[in-house]
């Protein structure tokens, strides 16, 4: 039976940020389809991106403006009536090649939790096209629920940043066909830097 490696982990600069936006997303109510629903491709050319998603997409806030000069986040979701929850976040900001491979390998070295109540449980390097990236499974012990589970693929590309991910009660829903039919869904445009 494979072990899985149970590791702290602690997000710094704009992962930090993003993955707080995410949480605090997810508990923002948003109507999307169930395990029956009919799956969508959704495309959005300002974030550069499209992906299936079981139902129709939201955007909460829109647009996240940081303070002058700070990067934009777009965020999309869709909460499905199974309890998954399917997310995209888009982070708009310039990434050397240097940059990329840096932040790279620091996300697949990180040991500490984006808070305390999370453990990571698994990091791997993954691809899509000629973007490179990790994946994280992490758990989250919760007080009221018990645990829950996220599992996030982070692309670094030159123009921005791309957050996909899963959370879910269980770690088979993490890892069952609907969320491996949104994750594998997911891409970036060929016409733009994002997909280069």
């Amino acid at each position: 039976m494979a072990t899985i490696e149970r590791q702290s982990f602690r997000l710094s600069g704009s992962c930090r940020s993003c993955a707080s936006f995410c949480i605090a997303a997810l508990l923002m109510v948003a109507g999307c389809g169930g395990g029956t629903a009919a799956w969508k491709t959704f495309h959005d050319s300002k974030a550069g991106f499209s992906a299936d998603f079981p139902g129709n997409v939201t955007q909460p806030q829109g647009i996240e403006k940081g303070g002058a000069g700070a990067p934009q986040t777009y965020h999309f979701e869709c909460r499905s009536s199974n309890g998954l929850t399917y997310q995209v976040t888009f982070t708009a900001q310039h990434n050397s090649s240097s940059e990329i491979a840096a932040r790279l390998d620091s996300l697949e070295k990180q040991i500490l939790p984006v808070d305390s109540r999370y453990t990571s449980l698994k990091t791997k390097r993954i691809a899509l096209a000629d973007a490179k990236g990790i994946e994280q499974v992490y758990q989250k012990d919760t007080k009221d629920a018990g645990k829950a589970f996220m599992r996030v693929r982070t692309f670094i590309v030159p123009d921005g940043d791309y957050y996909v991910t899963v959370d879910s009660e269980t770690s088979a829903d993490a890892y069952s066909a609907d969320a491996e039919r949104f994750l594998n869904s997911f891409k970036l445009d060929a016409s733009s830097d994002k997909a280069k």
